[in-house]
């Protein structure tokens, strides 16, 4: 448990009020409960009110906070949904919060959660410097690595390293992709404690973005029917076109960007680094650049922007307008 509960009031090292903020959904809910821990299970259904931030007007939720906790030295009111950290706030509803972050009840912790906020705004500039904001992106990096490892070993296992690279560059960053199939994995090595590639290639299932790289492949190879034949695939899975569209526009501009600086001489690494993605998914894509010249993707691009223009402007079939698109790229 993160936090030390007192008999007096709210623990002192929990803050009277806070925001949480952030695209990163999982790492929000994992804060929540690790909050809600704060507070003995047998008295949470008393002390731990969960608001709803679109229907809750302030006055309710200051209502909510100043409640006396029940048989425990504070109690937690979430807001989900909170509204009042961007755009317009009526006058009065910001008076209301104005009024009680200066003077919040001594055993509540009340908590925001948004997924965007202005930081220039008054109200948040006040409820930072009395309370605490915390924003959760997307996890990267050796950063995400840890996650991982971390998931995996409450789960019983361990990931080796071939392992963990071919988890990340199959499911991506997304907390929730990797949580299902590090469960799914679990099952499938017990009563193995370790799990290497094969296992990994067994149980999970590719994202669009790792089926995009073996899209890539195949047409660097100018391996056509192959190529035809995965991005069947993928429509057959129900991706829809012009996600494939955007997935494919987007890993050909990383890659002349990678040819790019390959030609302006920098060495692997800092061309990894510069490409602002995972090192396992860089380094994939770096490897893949070398198989391309600046003017074959540059030629790329143009039929890739040819083709989008058409799909918007309804000339044929998107699925077909792709078939046509893939058969191109490959001879390129």
């Amino acid at each position: 448990m993160l936090f030390a509960g007192r008999d007096d009031g709210r623990p002192a090292n929990l803050p009277p009020f806070c925001l949480f903020t952030g695209t990163e959904k999982l790492l929000i809910e994992e804060a929540l409960a690790e909050m809600e821990e704060t507070i003995p299970a047998e008295l949470r259904d008393f002390n731990v009110e969960v608001l709803d931030g679109r229907q809750a007007s302030a006055a309710r939720v200051v209502e909510a906070a100043r409640q006396m906790p029940v048989f425990a030295s504070h109690r937690l009111v979430i807001v989900k949904d909170a509204p009042y950290f961007k755009g317009t706030l009526a006058a009065e509803e910001e008076k209301t919060l104005t009024a009680y972050f200066q003077n919040p009840a001594p055993d509540t912790v009340l908590i925001f959660v948004a997924n965007e906020i202005d930081r220039r705004k008054a109200l948040v500039k006040l409820l930072a410097s009395r309370g605490e904001v915390r924003e959760f992106k997307p996890l990267t990096g050796k950063e995400l690595d840890r996650w991982v490892e971390k998931r995996a070993e409450k789960k019983g296992f361990s990931l080796t390293a071939g392992a963990l690279r071919e988890l990340i560059l199959r499911v991506g960053s997304d907390l929730t992709a990797l949580e299902a199939e590090l469960e799914k994995l679990s099952l499938y090595v017990h009563p193995r404690t370790t799990a290497d590639e094969d296992d990994v290639r067994a149980v999970v299932s590719r994202t669009l973005e790792g089926r995009i790289f073996d899209l890539i492949d195949a047409v660097a190879a100018g391996k056509t029917a192959l190529a035809l034949e995965l991005l069947r695939d993928l429509l057959l899975t129900g991706e829809a076109p012009v996600k494939i569209h955007y997935m494919l526009a987007r890993q050909v501009r990383i890659l002349l960007k990678a040819v790019l600086l390959r030609e302006k001489g920098l060495p692997e690494n800092e061309i990894i680094s510069a490409l602002d993605m995972h090192p396992y998914a860089a380094r994939k894509t770096v490897q893949q650049s070398r198989r391309f010249q600046r003017q074959q993707l540059l030629k790329a691009m143009l039929l890739l922007f040819r083709i989008d223009q058409a799909i918007k402007l309804g000339e044929g079939e998107p699925a077909w307008q792709l078939e046509k698109a893939v058969v191109r790229l490959s001879q390129l």
